[in-house]
């Protein structure tokens, strides 16, 4: 892959535009598709003030890379694109139909990424006639300042198709890690998302989101799990975790009325200035709080990843990279798993599993 390429990109949402302005800043051109007018008009907003996370981060190349950026409403545009990149919502029917539709117009050796978090790539790519050209590259949010990327190909993916993204991946300036196999939520979101449960099971416990936050915070993370779900967006939090509930069952099954209340007075977090907190300049207005104890939190994400590498989707130090480079973590999560010690950890979620009966906290550990 050769940069001063054209990447059709849809999705005008801030995970798209963020992205878009990452390829931007690496040169490429970038042609942004919605449709709707008015996420396009917000898009164009953004990606000027986005300029100055990339100051921040330590990797803007060029003042004005917005500059490469287009914004259309117009699929067909994609007919002048290298490779089509697409960050739309949560849907597999919708990104199948895209995808189909992208088929029309670019040629069949281009490249067709997908910034899925909870779909597999070959159910995504299945209507598809070339899916050995589709595959993931899953960002963590926010996207310019996290190096991660996770990529993934399908059971049809071809190993070119994989090394372009890696290649891809590293123009940008981030540090992509290569899955061994496919699952939906990849290594991140499933590891985040089971932190997620946990934290609306306390909030519907009656713990405050600040004193989750801070506790959380203490271990040396910039962002605290309410903060996440609220930075990620609430409206696609509950589909990911719906998604992952029709996969892996009952142990990602949440509190609905925590999100869907807030979900319905439009308080879907940062995109819209309100959530469990509210935001102003980018940033969360988060309280003070008492910062309780975050063991819970890391039992149950440790938890996870241990039945993520006995599955073979990535291993030991691959996990270790993902949930780092993801939450931009001192230490990886088996790393941490050692400082508590397995055992405490497992003595923990019994206790858990036992008092509050839900299955994010059975024991895998030791199994």
């Amino acid at each position: 892959m050769m940069m001063g390429e054209t990447v059709f990109l849809a999705g005008a949402g801030l995970m798209g535009t963020d992205i878009s302005l990452l390829y931007a800043n690496a040169g490429y051109k970038v042609i942004l598709f919605d449709i709707s007018r008015e996420a396009l008009e917000r898009a164009e907003k953004r990606v000027r003030e986005g300029i100055d996370d990339l100051r921040r981060a330590g990797i803007l190349r060029y003042e004005n890379a917005y500059e490469n950026i287009g914004y259309t409403l117009d699929i067909s545009r994609s007919r002048e694109a290298d490779l089509a990149f697409e960050a739309v919502i949560e849907d597999v029917s919708i990104k199948r139909r895209l995808f189909q539709d992208l088929e029309k117009y670019l040629d069949r050796d281009s490249l067709f990424i997908s910034n899925t978090s909870s779909y597999t790539i070959t159910e995504i790519g299945r209507p598809l006639e070339h899916p050995q050209r589709l595959v993931g590259m899953h960002f963590s949010n926010p996207p310019i300042l996290m190096k991660l990327v996770e990529v993934v190909g399908g059971l049809e993916t071809s190993d070119e198709a994989i090394d372009r993204i890696l290649e891809i991946g590293r123009e940008i300036g981030k540090s992509p890690v290569v899955l061994d196999k496919e699952c939906r939520g990849f290594v991140l979101n499933r590891l985040l998302y089971v932190a997620f449960v946990d934290a609306l099971i306390r909030l519907e416990e009656g713990v405050k989101p600040q004193d989750l936050d801070h506790g959380v915070k203490n271990l040396g993370v910039p962002y605290g799990v309410v903060e996440g779900m609220d930075l990620i967006g609430l409206d696609t939090v509950k589909r990911i975790l719906d998604n992952l509930v029709e996969t892996y069952g009952d142990r990602y099954s949440y509190p609905k009325n925590i999100l869907d209340d807030r979900i319905k007075r439009g308080e879907l977090g940062k995109k819209r200035g309100k959530g469990f907190y509210s935001w102003s300049g980018g940033k969360a207005v988060i309280p003070v709080g008492d910062g309780i104890d975050p063991t819970r939190t890391v039992a149950v994400v440790i938890n996870e990843a241990y039945r993520i590498l006995d599955e073979g989707v990535a291993d030991e130090r691959k996990i270790n990279d993902i949930y780092q480079l993801g939450v931009n973590a001192p230490v990886g999560i088996f790393e941490v798993a050692q400082l508590f010690g397995e055992e405490y950890l497992t003595d923990l979620l019994l206790g858990l599993y036992k008092e509050i009966g839900h299955p994010v906290y059975k024991p895998y550990i030791r199994g």
